[in-house]
């Protein structure tokens, strides 16, 4: 009997050390909400049920597994949803079911290196000094917004980088006196000549290199990094940088962040800035007022100058839910297209604003 039991005992212990190596969660949030969005075409106001307005839905799966000797491995899955129509951000890429991130790494005293489609820290800028940032996530229109230049179809969020990229390499280092380095490249997959060798489309178009810098001391933060991006035309380059910094005084928090994409090596003048400046008052332990502004320039020339304010509050019902109401308004001088509210369609030149109530949940 007293062998059974510590035969027993032995496996018992056997096999919750197998199961402490190894662990998958399944976590992510969930945005909705309701209001009204009016631009200068429309010139009347119209009222919508929509997602994604403070914080950006999604489901993650996200395991680890320990290796010994400090070292670490594991995957990180992620894709962005919609919940007012249920589905998924990735719906109209084709084939793509993870849209945000789909990577694998791994971890040890040496840093972290990762491989596969990443967010970088380059790219989440404008989200570490975010001000708003709680527990229950920050606001997403004191985010860097996005704009059209020109005559251009397609928004450029003005921040570097855009969101995560694919085909990417990436290192993280550990931190040294609370600053920590990634540097990252993110290959093009440009088309190879079957009898050449060679690639089809010339020196890697669509090729991002880059690196930024984080530092963390008590309440202060601060971040710097650089990418860029090798894009249509002999030795072209699209160069995109990023400085920011929040610190939490206590009984309010502050942010700022300058974002700037050069485009000028492709296109003559066009280099766009975006300052975003970020705040929170906690009124109490549940109420939290929030607000941000934003300010866009163009060295193509004054119209295409843009501004935003936001305003809002939140009201914490526990750690993973919160409820907000927010007002976002954008005024756009004739070229301009900056926009904060996350939707399209808003023609050069046009006004918008957007007022939601809604609700947003971790799980």
């Amino acid at each position: 009997m007293k062998k059974l039991l510590i035969a027993s005992a032995a496996l018992a212990m056997v096999a919750g050390t197998v199961q402490a190596q190894s662990s998958v969660t399944i976590s992510g949030r969930i945005d909705q909400s309701v209001g009204t969005y009016k631009t200068d075409a429309a010139n009347s106001g119209a009222s919508r049920v929509t997602s994604n307005v403070y914080a950006t839905s999604r489901l993650t799966i996200a395991g680890t597994e320990d290796l010994g000797g400090g070292l670490k491995a594991g995957l990180f899955l992620e894709t962005g949803l919609v919940p007012d129509t249920g589905k998924s951000t990735s719906a109209g890429a084709a084939n793509t079911l993870f849209d945000r991130e789909s990577n694998m790494f791994v971890s040890g005293g040496f840093g972290e290196l990762r491989i596969g489609k990443i967010t970088t820290h380059f790219t989440d800028a404008d989200v570490f000094v975010n001000a708003t940032t709680s527990h229950v996530a920050g606001m997403n229109q004191a985010l860097v917004g996005s704009a059209k230049v020109g005559t251009a179809s397609t928004a450029k969020v003005e921040t570097a980088g855009g969101d995560s990229a694919n085909n990417t390499v990436q290192y993280t280092s550990p931190a040294f006196g609370g600053a920590v380095v990634q540097l990252f490249r993110s290959e093009s997959q440009s088309a190879i000549s079957a009898s050449t060798g060679s690639e089809v489309s010339g020196e890697s178009l669509g090729v991002v290199e880059g690196f930024s810098i984080r530092y963390t001391n008590g309440k202060f933060k601060a971040t710097a990094g650089q990418a860029s991006t090798r894009t249509a035309g002999a030795g072209k380059v699209e160069k995109a940088t990023s400085v920011g910094a929040n610190y939490d005084f206590g009984v309010v928090r502050v942010g700022a962040i300058r974002s700037v994409r050069d485009n000028s090596d492709q296109t003559t003048s066009d280099k766009g800035t975006v300052d975003v400046f970020s705040v929170a008052y906690p009124v109490n332990a549940k109420v939290t007022l929030v607000g941000a502004y934003h300010d866009y320039s163009n060295d193509l020339g004054s119209t295409y100058a843009g501004k935003a304010t936001v305003l809002g509050a939140t009201y914490d019902f526990s750690k993973r839910t919160a409820a907000y109401i927010t007002h976002a308004a954008s005024k756009n001088k004739a070229d301009a297209n900056y926009s904060v509210t996350g939707l399209v369609g808003t023609a050069n030149g046009a006004d918008e604003k957007l007022t939601s109530v809604g609700i947003k949940h971790f799980f």
